[in-house]
C-alpha cells in the first residue's frame, strides 16, 4: 500500500471526469506496481510468464465496465475481455472476465440473455481460465456462482466459493458472492458479515456498498438497506444497483411514491428496461393502482417480443397484484428458465403473500430449499 500511495503522488494529478482517462491511470498505475514488484525480486528471478500490455490493458478495460453493473456497462465489458483475449488467447483472467459477464447477462436485474445461454458461456469461459490457471480465484467464484443459481448444486457453490476465498481472500468479489450463497441457504446474519468484508475490502466501491445495502434488505432491515445504498449513491449518484436497492426498500417500508420516483430515475435512461418495469409494475400492485400495474403487464409482453424478459418478472407483478394461480404458473415458468433469482426465495420480501400457499413450500423443495420457519423468524433473522 505505501508503495502503491507514493505511485499515485508520483504523477497521476490530473482531472480524471472522463471514465477513460481514470482507465489510463488505473492501467498506468497497475503497470508501475507491477514493474517495481518485480524489480523487488532476486536479479535471478525470472517471472513465470509474461503479461501482453496491450491484453492487460484491454482487461482493465473490461473490468471497469464490469463493476458499472448495467446491461449496457456489462455488454461492453465482454467486448473487451473479447479484445485482451485476441491479444493473448494463453490471458487467463480475460476468460475468467468473460464468465463474469455472462453470468451477469443471464440474472437480474441485466437478463440480456436467456440463463440456458448464459451461463452455458459463463461455465466454458470459466473452465478456459481454470484450464490456464487453476490458482485463478476469480474463475473459481464465476463456477461457484453458477453452481448456486443455474444448478442449484450448494455443495458444489459452497466448495467453490471457499476454495476461491483460500485462494484470495482478499477478493472482495468473493466474499460479496459468498454472500450470495449464505442468503439461500438463510444464513443471513452471515451473509451480512460476508458483504461487510467485502466493503472493508473496497470501501470507496459503490457496487461493494449497495451489495451490503442489499444484504440487509433481505434480512428485512430496510433502514439500514436505504442507508447503504445511499452511502453508494454518494460515490455515484447514478448507480442503478442502489436505486433497485433503494427503490425495493421504500416499498416495503409502505413508501410507494418514493419508490416509484426512485426506480423512474432508471426509467429515464432505460424506458424498456424490463427488471425495472416488474419492480414499477410490483409497487403499483402493492400500492392498489391495478390498472398501471396491468398496463405494465402490456408494455413487458411487447417488450418480450424484442427480446428475453424472465417468467419471474410478470411472476412480480400478478404477486403484487395477489394473483396467486398467475403467480405460481409464471414461477413454473422461471424454474424451467433456470432463474437465477429462484434460490433466493426463500427470504425475499416480494414473496411473502405467497409463503402460505402450499405451492411455495413445493416450488422452495424442487430447488432444493427449506422455508424459513415462520415471518418473524425472517424478521428478526
Amino acid at each position: 500500500m505505501k508503495d502503491q500511495t507514493r505511485i499515485w503522488g508520483d504523477s497521476y494529478e490530473r482531472d480524471l471526469q472522463n471514465p477513460q482517462d481514470i482507465i489510463a491511470v488505473e492501467i498506468e498505475v497497475a503497470d508501475a506496481l507491477a514493474k517495481r514488484a518485480l524489480n523487488q525480486l532476486p536479479h535471478d528471478a525470472e517471472p513465470a510468464s509474461a503479461i501482453n500490455r496491450d491484453a492487460f490493458e484491454a482487461y482493465l478495460e473490461g473490468r471497469f465496465f464490469w463493476n458499472k453493473r448495467t446491461t449496457e456497462s456489462l455488454t461492453k465489458a465482454v467486448s473487451y475481455f473479447q479484445k485482451a483475449i485476441q491479444y493473448d488467447s494463453a490471458y487467463a483472467p480475460a476468460y475468467a472476465g468473460l464468465a463474469d459477464c455472462y453470468s451477469l447477462l443471464g440474472s437480474a436485474p441485466f437478463t440480456a440473455l436467456a440463463p440456458k445461454e448464459a451461463f452455458l458461456k459463463s461455465e466454458e469461459a470459466a473452465r478456459k481460465a481454470l484450464e490456464l490457471d487453476g490458482s485463478l480465484a476469480e474463475a473459481h467464484v464465476s463456477l461457484a456462482y453458477s453452481e448456486l443459481v443455474y444448478h442449484r448444486d450448494f455443495i458444489a457453490a459452497k466448495k467453490e466459493f471457499q476454495e476461491a476465498i483460500r485462494l484470495r481472500p482478499a477478493y472482495p468479489t468473493a466474499h460479496q458472492y459468498y454472500g450470495y450463497y449464505l442468503t439461500s441457504i438463510g444464513r443471513l446474519d452471515e451473509a451480512i458479515k460476508e458483504r461487510e468484508v467485502a466493503r472493508e475490502l473496497d470501501p470507496l466501491s459503490p457496487l461493494m456498498n449497495s451489495a451490503l445495502g442489499e444484504a440487509f434488505y433481505q434480512a428485512r432491515e430496510f433502514d439500514r438497506t436505504i442507508e447503504q445504498n445511499q452511502k453508494s449513491l454518494e460515490l455515484d449518484p447514478s448507480y442503478a444497483i442502489s436505486l433497485v436497492n433503494l427503490g425495493r426498500a421504500f416499498e416495503q417500508q409502505g413508501k410507494y411514491e418514493l419508490a416509484l420516483d426512485t426506480f423512474g430515475k432508471i426509467l429515464a435512461a432505460a424506458p424498456d428496461d424490463p427488471a425495472v418495469l416488474a419492480l414499477v409494475g410490483h409497487a403499483d400492485a402493492a400500492s392498489g393502482r391495478r390498472t398501471d400495474a396491468h398496463k405494465i403487464l402490456s408494455k413487458l409482453e411487447q417488450v418480450q417480443t424484442r427480446r428475453y424478459v424472465p417468467a419471474l418478472y410478470f411472476a412480480m407483478i400478478y404477486t403484487g397484484l395477489n394473483d396467486k394461480d398467475k403467480s405460481f404458473a409464471w414461477l413454473d415458468k422461471a424454474y424451467e428458465e433456470h432463474c437465477e433469482y429462484l434460490v433466493y426465495l426463500p427470504t425475499e420480501p416480494m414473496a411473502d403473500p405467497l409463503r402460505g400457499d402450499p405451492r411455495f413450500s413445493r416450488l422452495l423443495s424442487r430447488l432444493g430449499l427449506k422455508p424459513v420457519a415462520t415471518l418473524a423468524a425472517l424478521r428478526m433473522h
